[in-house]
């Protein structure tokens, strides 16, 4: 799906992600961002992206999707 749609799902409480993740994107309603679940078990903001221009790049994707599980997620498993 496009980063649009993915956005809204996000907003509504799911976590989004592209095909080769192992991490997922989620929103933080408290903080009114979204937050980077890493593959290595990092969570972080968006805002706190290390190069912008990369994180945004996904934006412009067509493949995003639904997370199903987050528990089997590599980002759940490197917390383990």
């Amino acid at each position: 799906m496009h980063f649009q749609a993915a956005y809204s799902y996000m907003k509504r409480g799911h976590a989004i992600t592209l095909p080769e993740w192992g991490g997922y994107w989620t929103w933080d309603d408290a903080a009114k961002t979204v937050l980077m679940h890493t593959r290595k078990g990092e969570v972080i903001g968006i805002r706190d992206s290390q190069d912008m221009d990369y994180t945004l790049s996904f934006t412009f994707r067509d493949d995003w999707e639904l997370v199903t599980d987050i528990s089997t997620t590599e980002h759940n498993q490197a917390k383990a």
